[in-house]
């Protein structure tokens, strides 16, 4: 997991969650929106899109 924290890949600590646990939170959309927020995921997506 240490590789894909240092490659900045989004949602890292969701799949460190799921590969802990077998359980996903990827549907629990108040959850997203704290991590979106807190990690600026948007403004991420919308620079890639922008390419």
């Amino acid at each position: 997991m240490l590789n894909l924290k240092n490659k900045k890949i989004l949602y890292v600590n969701l799949y460190e969650y799921l590969r802990k646990t077998g359980s996903t939170i990827t549907h629990n959309q108040e959850l997203l929106q704290k991590i979106n927020a807190e990690f600026d995921y948007e403004q991420e997506v919308r620079k890639f899109f922008d390419k």
